[in-house]
């Protein structure tokens, strides 16, 4: 299998985001608990997601996941996240954009 690019900055971008709130990050917002999916809908080739390691991995087929815990866009935000590739990495952050049930974020 092959990971794909964006499913792969994704999958630094989560595993920032399992990282415990540090107390300098008062008023931030976390997105991912570390231990379970709530919050977040994957859309084709599911089976590619897991957490390792308090960290969202994707390895396989193109897969993205889609923050869905909150109804409302967040707006006039900071985001920060801590990302890991390696050579050959595909992978992307998108914003605003809503879950789909196939294909890249539109």
């Amino acid at each position: 299998m092959k990971r794909t690019i964006s499913s792969l900055i994704l999958t630094l971008l989560l595993s920032t985001l399992a990282i415990a709130e540090d107390k300098d990050d008062k008023g931030w917002t976390n997105l991912f608990d570390g231990k379970t999916f709530g919050g977040w809908k994957a859309n084709e080739n599911k089976e590619t997601w897991s957490i390792e390691d308090s960290a969202l991995v994707c390895y396989g087929d193109r897969s993205h996941l889609f923050f869905v815990g909150d109804d409302k866009p967040f707006v006039n935000f900071h985001f920060k996240c801590d990302v890991m590739t390696t050579p050959g990495s595909n992978a992307g952050i998108y914003f605003h954009t809503r879950y789909q049930d196939t294909g890249w974020p539109r």
